[in-house]
């Protein structure tokens, strides 16, 4: 896995302790749901350097 040059998120993912995970939808139409779950992970789950608000 990779990002595509980017050197900071490079870092992240490379790093031993990140864990990355893959949620698949069949359902497009339930596009609201996966927003919502985006915003309750990054909430929940340590919010990202690359996710906090200034």
């Amino acid at each position: 896995m990779n990002a595509f040059g980017d050197e900071n998120w490079d870092k992240v993912i490379t790093d031993d302790g990140t864990e990355i995970a893959v949620i698949i939808f069949n359902n497009v139409e339930q596009w609201y749901f996966i927003s919502a779950l985006e915003h309750y992970l990054i909430e929940k789950l340590e919010r990202p350097i690359f996710n906090k608000r200034c």
